[in-house]
């Protein structure tokens, strides 16, 4: 994992980009305040394409992330699964 970040008094503030590190593609856009999740966070397929997105305010959850498919196509999630899993999916590491 290749990282690129902007840091002010030690903490992560900024847009954070992640690559592979066989491919240099972008696998995740992050926006950090004062070290926190603070904006939009993208996170992509191998190919390129959105896999992933979430808004965090504060460090927290703004809803639910949406997901897409390889092709780019929304994934939509079936409530009834949701409400027996206790959400639709966690949001973290790739």
């Amino acid at each position: 994992m290749l990282l690129e970040a902007v840091y002010q008094q030690d903490l992560l503030d900024g847009e954070v980009v992640t690559r592979d590190p066989n491919t240099g593609g972008v696998s995740e856009k992050a926006l950090y305040k004062a070290g926190v999740l603070d904006g939009t966070v993208l996170k992509y397929h191998p190919n390129g394409k959105l896999k992933e997105k979430a808004v965090y305010k504060a460090g927290e959850l703004q809803g639910e992330p949406l997901e897409y498919d390889d092709k780019g196509k929304r994934i939509k999630k079936d409530k009834k699964d949701a409400k027996k899993k206790g959400g639709l999916f966690g949001f973290g590491g790739s």
